[in-house]
């Protein structure tokens, strides 16, 4: 998805699609319960979060350490998100309630982005499986396949 060849692609095409087809349909089943707020602000999440687990799929994992970065960004923040709407709920917000917040932020933010991924995951191998077949339809047999 980048006009220099030389610098490779910006963004991994199959990551960024099957996160954003998941997304849409985790945010159209909370919409159709009736929590479109809650959409609209995993909507805000899906977006960017996509971009940069595609961004770091298209450079490749180096190391360990960025593996483990790339994953533990968007669970921090979905746990931030979910924390201080749990947290917000209380009408007189104390430390307690940040801290309760926060742990069951930490729940929510693990089961959703699990779901989310596990969905993304399925798609994405559902994509590829579907490109591959694509391009072997028109290619020709193998040599060793054909008869003398």
């Amino acid at each position: 998805m980048t006009t220099d060849p030389r610098r490779g692609a910006r963004l991994d095409r199959p990551v960024l699609v099957s996160n954003l087809v998941s997304g849409a349909l985790w945010l159209v089943i909370a919409a159709g319960f009736g929590a479109w707020p809650l959409s609209v602000l995993g909507a805000v999440y899906v977006l960017p979060t996509s971009v940069l687990i595609a961004a770091a799929h298209a450079r490749g994992s180096r190391s360990p350490v960025r593996r483990v970065v790339v994953w533990a960004l968007p669970w921090l923040a979905a746990t931030a998100l979910w924390g201080l709407l749990i947290s917000a709920t209380e009408p007189v917000p104390s430390p307690s309630t940040y801290a309760v917040g926060f742990v069951a932020g930490a729940a929510v933010a693990t089961t959703c982005l699990v779901a989310w991924q596990t969905v993304a995951f399925a798609f994405r191998h559902h994509f590829l499986a579907a490109t591959a077949r694509a391009a072997t339809a028109g290619a020709p047999a193998e040599p060793s396949a054909q008869p003398r």
